[in-house]
């Protein structure tokens, strides 16, 4: 059986960011993310003024932005023959003041790299979580579909939206505060 401090299963936006996080804390964190590659289509290719922000909190912003992207300082609509300012990024607060358009797997492959440069950090592709293993009611571990078992103090469901992972625990799903339908 592996044992980890952390698992993470998951390796999109949230569960990779959190991986880079946990292991510059000096945390020993595995990763699991189900695919071979990044190189798939998404449906965020945004990177916003926030989180671009916090790269740059990280010291990790200048980097990021070598990566091919686009920069959307504002919005215009077209409505009626005229043209309307829907948003304008260039006010906001920090040194990002704008919308990165980059591809979703740039993002990912960014952070993966970053992330691999602190020996607290594996990332395994090809190995999905299907399942929390547990013990008197609390969460020891994640049960991969090679059947292999891993042993973790945290586990954390990073799996999407259909997460597998939390659809076996016991909780009490609030919605999201969200009214866009994909």
């Amino acid at each position: 059986m592996t044992r980890t401090e952390l698992c993470i299963v998951g390796g999109g936006p949230a569960g990779m960011m959190a991986g880079l996080l946990f292991a510059r804390a000096g945390v020993e964190t595995l990763v699991l993310e189900k695919h071979a590659d990044f190189l798939r289509d998404f449906r965020g290719d945004t990177v916003h003024p926030s989180t671009l922000n916090l790269f740059d909190e990280l010291g990790l912003m200048d980097a990021l932005l070598e990566r091919p992207h686009d920069k959307v300082k504002d919005i215009e609509a077209v409505v009626g023959g005229h043209a309307y300012r829907i948003a304008d990024f260039t006010h906001l607060p920090g040194r990002a003041r704008f919308v990165a358009l980059m591809p979703q797997w740039e993002f990912l492959d960014f952070v993966a790299q970053e992330a691999k440069r602190y020996p607290a950090f594996t990332l395994r592709m090809e190995s999905e979580g299907v399942a929390a293993i547990g013990r008197g009611g609390r969460v020891t571990g994640v049960r991969t579909a090679a059947g292999e078992e891993i042993a973790a103090r945290l586990v954390i469901a990073a799996d999407g939206r259909g997460s597998a992972l939390r659809a076996g625990l016991p909780l009490h799903d609030l919605g999201a505060p969200i009214d866009v339908l994909w």
